[in-house]
């Protein structure tokens, strides 16, 4: 249920798809900007992606920009508007450092930069992935508050003064 049980107006949702790049880890090339509905009165997309290596984060942020923006266009009357951010994915980190800086962000992070990586990569994709982790970090220095999952992980992002809640787990039980 989520978000749209709490609130009478329609949440709007921009998202990627979670593949790999082509051609070896998904054989997919390209991804068309969709647009999709998850709830009635919802205006939800779904990324333009070109599927190669650093070409898809480029495209992603691009795609993510256009759409924010359109959407902040289409709600600059709306004083409930916030943009939620369900991932420190480093392409919409960019993308909302790059919008309007009156429209508040509020980060739910589920992990923290660098501590979802598994061992065993070589040395230019473990450097690629350290620089990354720093960029997100700066990145989130936009954010206007946090959902957190500890609150250890406040300590570890920085927020300062900044507001957070912690919700231990994400996870519908029934």
């Amino acid at each position: 249920d989520g978000f749209d049980s709490h609130i009478d107006f329609p949440v709007s949702v921009i998202s990627s798809y979670p593949v790999g790049t082509f051609p070896n880890q998904y054989k997919q090339l390209l991804f068309k900007r969709k647009r999709w509905e998850h709830a009635f009165g919802a205006e939800d997309y779904t990324t333009f992606t070109i599927n190669l290596p650093f070409v898809k984060q480029i495209s992603r942020i691009i795609s993510t920009y256009y759409l924010t923006t359109k959407w902040m266009r289409k709600t600059k009357n709306d004083e409930r508007r916030v943009i939620v951010v369900y991932s420190y994915y480093l392409p919409y980190l960019i993308s909302l450092n790059l919008i309007n800086k009156n429209v508040p962000i509020i980060q739910v992070v589920t992990d923290l930069p660098g501590y979802d990586r598994f061992s065993g990569n070589g040395r230019i994709k473990t450097h690629l992935y350290n620089v990354s982790d720093r960029l997100s970090y700066i990145m989130m220095k936009r954010t206007n508050a946090f959902v957190l999952l500890t609150e250890q992980m406040a300590n570890v992002i920085r927020i300062g003064n900044k507001p957070f809640i912690v919700m231990e787990g994400i996870i519908n039980s029934s």
